[in-house]
C-alpha cells in the first residue's frame, strides 16, 4: 500500500509542481503563484525527508525481524531436540 501511496504522490507531485512553474514563468509578478512554488518546494522536501525517515526504520525493523527469525540451523536442532526428548519420554515409559 506505501508504494502505491507514493507512486501516487509522485505522480501529483510532479503534474502540479510542472504546471505552477509554467504558470510563474507567465506571470512572474504574482505573489500568489510565487507562494505556491515555494510552497510546494517546502512540501516536496519535506515529504522527501519523511520517505526517507520511512525507509530508515523499515529497515531497521527488517534487521530486528532478521536477528530474531530462527535459522534452518536452529531450526533443524530444535525438531531434533524435540524428537530425542520424545524418544526418551517414550523409552521412560516403557520400563
Amino acid at each position: 500500500m506505501m508504494y502505491e501511496s507514493t507512486k501516487e504522490y509522485n505522480l501529483w507531485f510532479q503534474k502540479v509542481s510542472k504546471k505552477l512553474l509554467e504558470w510563474s514563468e507567465l506571470k512572474p509578478e504574482n505573489k500568489d503563484l510565487e507562494n505556491l512554488v515555494r510552497g510546494m518546494a517546502i512540501i516536496g522536501v519535506y515529504n522527501a525527508e519523511l520517505e526517507k525517515e520511512y525507509r530508515e526504520i523499515k529497515h531497521i525493523e527488517e534487521s530486528r525481524y532478521r536477528a530474531t527469525e530462527p535459522t534452518a540451523i536452529e531450526l533443524l536442532a530444535t525438531e531434533l531436540l524435540k524428537k530425542v526428548n520424545y524418544e526418551s519420554k517414550e523409552s521412560g515409559n516403557n520400563n
